[in-house]
């Protein structure tokens, strides 16, 4: 059918059928054309950001293509594009860069890392790399990549500052490694709240353990130190402890094989962020074979490995390790320098090193201004430095150790030093180290000194013991040989008094040493009390007088008094009972010393002392000895003179009371003519009206008392069998008890005891307790203390546990009718 055959309808039908074809075709035409569009200007889009990240970015950046020459062999490169950065880094402008071959760039013949740059732009690999460029004087890190075949890009990083630390660092270690070559330093960290202790590597090789083994915890750490040493680091950890303060101290070590050593050991408190100490941080120096700090470059180490790790925080963690190695020199126990030999400038000096000698590294510049300094007294400057730089020079290392040398402070003191100085001539540099040492050399000479002393004491303790030995085996083989012969049968009335006045006199002389052990020991052990009170003076020196004039007397010796003051008498405030034991002691080795001539002793009142003498012709006493007679268990050395009896304390004990009375005491001597001994005495003293004398009774006649039912109590058998005799012509009844015990159920048993005679000392409950138990139903009972102690201030003690009055052994029978009167007289 031809077109002009179809109706209407079918035309219409077809060409609204063409029409609505047409309107596909246009919306498909339209939508690609819309596509096309967008992405045109998404691409546009993308360039604008792309270029404006290029140029904006701080890493400088530029593209480059390979230039070949005829024969194809690559020659040059050409920078095609390049970003701002790049511009600014480089120092050259863009406009003098781009279409520019490298050549023409840089000025140079040969193309910069031209081979670097060739090798990624034909095989497609990047490279990466770090290098100098001189004309800039700066360090790059440079970024190569290919993008497509015969080009590369370039992206360059500043890192000149990260070098520059990065060198400062390496000398740093450098200088640490040759004072690690020279000190062996250890160090070690104390976890305060679990004791754990940690040891650097070094510390391990000055005690020669094994690294394996675990280092022993605070409280088992006793066995590394001496026994001094342990309680000296102890005392200063406790100080750390409490205070925070930094200890510096010596210490003597005991290594694994059991040998000894030395180290100088610092600590110093470790805070948490609320101020608690809970850790102990510190250096030790072995100063027998110098100083190491391995452990320290280990850690150092170990944080520049770590920065490496991370390109961007490099730089501050690179500051870190310079700022802890410098903190480790400047925490060092001892002093460290370094110099050039030919007297150039002072390259270092830590902190340890300006406080030995007070001066900062600002005003010691050289070697020679060091010496100007520390050795103001030009001859002994002149003779050090030439002794130095000698030995320096000799390379001996023999000669390059000088112990105990003076130098002077800035602040003019003087101090004691022990210096090494090693050269390293390759390098012009001298190595000193130095440690301040006049504590050490004042304890040397203080222990020098005590070792004399006690070796002394030691020489003197044995004449003593041999002396004491001596002392009572005499009196004792009197007692006991009279004893023995007055069994004999046959014996007259006559020798029996004679043979018991012996024995009486062995027995005082045996008591007389006791008291003076006795007496020595609670003064020295600090339990000798005093007991000031008022009395007449003149009153106690003429009783005193006539204690002792018949025995001077039967020497043939003449014996005088001297009151030296006016004839009104005067109060003396002091204590009596020390007072007349120093003269007793006085008058009795006069008596002992004098063969002939006159003993003579009294008192001058000088106001504000009295001044007392005690005179004799006797021996005398060698200058050289006139000291020493004062000290425990020295008597004078009297050649092959006989020996005279007494312990040596006489003089020890009265010098210690006279001290205690707050005077003084000296002799005055010579050989074979006689001394005089005076002493002081701080004066308290008025007029006074003479207090009337006491009558004492005569108890020689027989005590007028109703009989007494009385309990013994006593566990020596002896003892109790003499008290027994002494009782019993006053007692109508006597029980018999050898325990406190058996003291206080006596009592409960027997109410109507009237008297008790109670040993203090007993086995099981002793008389203090049974008297204490006793007082609790019994307050009517006179109780009397019978003991072998009884001592100044004894007598306070037995009365405040409720005993009426003492007893001090030996007992004799008229103390003890006394003491019956005083109580039961009718």
């Amino acid at each position: 059918m031809n077109d002009q055959s179809k109706t209407k309808e079918e035309l219409l039908k077809e060409l609204q059928k063409l029409q609505e074809e047409y309107d596909s075709l246009k919306k498909l035409v339209q939508a690609k054309r819309f596509k096309s569009e967008k992405r045109e200007k998404y691409q546009t889009e993308r360039q604008d950001k792309f270029r404006s990240l290029y140029e904006n970015m701080n890493e400088g950046s530029a593209l480059h293509e390979i230039l070949f020459n005829d024969q194809g062999i690559p020659e040059d490169y050409v920078i095609i594009e390049a970003n701002p950065a790049f511009e600014k880094q480089l120092g050259i402008s863009l406009k003098d860069i781009v279409g520019r071959t490298s050549k023409e760039v840089y000025g140079v013949s040969n193309p910069p890392y031209f081979e670097i740059y060739l090798k990624v732009a034909l095989t497609g690999f990047p490279k990466v790399f770090e290098t100098f460029f001189p004309p800039l004087e700066k360090y790059f890190s440079i970024s190569v990549y290919s993008p497509y075949r015969n080009n590369f890009v370039t992206i360059f990083q500043d890192i000149t500052e990260r070098k520059l630390v990065e060198k400062s660092l390496q000398k740093s270690e450098a200088e640490l490694k040759r004072v690690q070559q020279i000190t062996h330093i250890g160090s070690f960290y104390i976890d305060l709240i679990t004791n754990q202790v940690t040891w650097t590597e070094e510390l391990y090789k000055i005690y020669g353990f094994d690294p394996s083994v675990p280092v022993p915890l605070l409280n088992e750490s006793q066995k590394l130190f001496t026994p001094e040493s342990w309680e000296l680091l102890s005392r200063a950890i406790a100080e750390v402890r409490e205070t925070g303060v930094t200890y510096e101290i010596e210490l003597k070590t005991i290594r694994k094989d059991l040998s000894h050593g030395w180290m100088w050991a610092r600590g110093e408190a470790i805070f948490d962020a609320d101020g608690i100490i809970i850790g102990l941080w510190g250096a030790v120096q072995d100063i027998t074979e110098r100083k190491q700090i391995e452990e320290e470059l280990r850690k150092a180490k170990e944080r520049a490995e770590e920065s490496e790790r991370n390109l961007k925080s490099r730089n501050e963690e690179l500051q870190l390790r310079n700022i802890f190695i410098q903190t480790i020199l400047d925490r060092l126990p001892i002093g460290l320098s370094l110099n050039h030999i030919d007297g150039g400038e002072a390259t270092y000096m830590n902190k340890r090193f300006e406080e030995i000698y007070g001066w900062s590294s600002k005003e010691i510049t050289s070697i020679t201004s060091f010496f100007e300094h520390v050795y103001p007294n030009k001859e002994y400057h002149d003779q050090v430095i030439d002794r130095i730089m000698s030995d320096i020079k000799s390379g001996d290392p023999e000669r390059l150790h000088w112990e105990n040398i003076q130098i002077t402070r800035k602040d003019g003191s003087k101090r004691i030093v022990d210096a090494v100085n090693i050269p390293l001539f390759e390098q012009n540099i001298m190595v000193s180290t130095v440690m301040d040492v006049t504590r050490l050399v004042q304890i040397q000479h203080d222990l020098t000194i005590e070792k004399e002393h006690a070796e002394e004491s030691d020489r003197l303790k044995s004449a003593f013991l041999a002396n004491v030995s001596h002392e009572i085996r005499t009196p004792m083989n009197g007692i006991l040989g009279f004893a023995e012969l007055l069994k004999e049968p046959r014996l007259t009335g006559e020798e029996q008094q004679e043979f018991i006045a012996i024995i009486e006199k062995s027995g005082k002389r045996m008591l007389n040493i006791i008291n003076d052990i006795v007496d020595i020991s609670r003064i020295e052990a600090g339990q000798m009390e005093i007991n000031v009170i008022e009395f007449n003076i003149d009153e106690q020196l003429e009783s005193l007088f006539a204690f002792f004039k018949p025995e001077v007397e039967a020497k043939g010796i003449h014996f005088q008094f001297k009151n030296m003051q006016s004839a009104t008498q005067y109060n003396f405030k002091t204590d009596r009972i020390k007072l007349l034991s120093i003269l007793t002691h006085l008058l009795k080795n006069a008596i002992k010393y004098t063969d002939n001539g006159l003993i003579e002793f009294g008192y001058i009142n000088k106001g504000s002392i009295l001044e007392f003498y005690v005179k004799d012709t006797g021996i005398g006493i060698a200058k050289n000895r006139q000291n020493a007679i004062f000290e425990s268990f020295v008597q004078a050395d009297i050649g092959d003179k006989r020996a005279f009896q007494g312990a040596g304390l006489g003089l020890t004990i009265t010098l210690r009371y006279v001290q205690m009375l707050g005077g003084e005491i000296w002799v005055e001597s010579e050989e074979r003519k006689g001394s005089i001994f005076y002493f002081t005495i701080p004066n308290h003293i008025g007029p006074i009206e003479m207090y009337p004398t006491e009558t004492i009774p005569d108890f020689k006649a027989e005590i007028q008392i109703n009989p007494l039912k009385i309990l013994i109590a006593e566990d020596n058998s002896d003892s109790l069998k003499f008290l027994e005799i002494l009782v019993k012509d006053f007692s109508r009844d006597i029980v018999k008890v050898e325990t406190g015990n058996e003291a206080v159920s006596a009592l409960l048993n027997n109410p109507d005891i009237d008297l008790i005679l109670m040993d203090i000392k007993m086995p099981g409950m002793d008389g203090y307790e049974a008297t204490r138990q006793i007082r609790e139903f019994n307050s009517k009972v006179v109780i009397i203390a019978q003991t072998a102690f009884a001592l100044a201030g004894d007598l306070e003690k037995i009365k405040a546990i409720g005993c009426n009055d003492y007893l001090s052994k030996p007992i004799t029978k008229t103390q003890l009718i006394q003491l019956i009167d005083k109580y039961f007289k009718n």
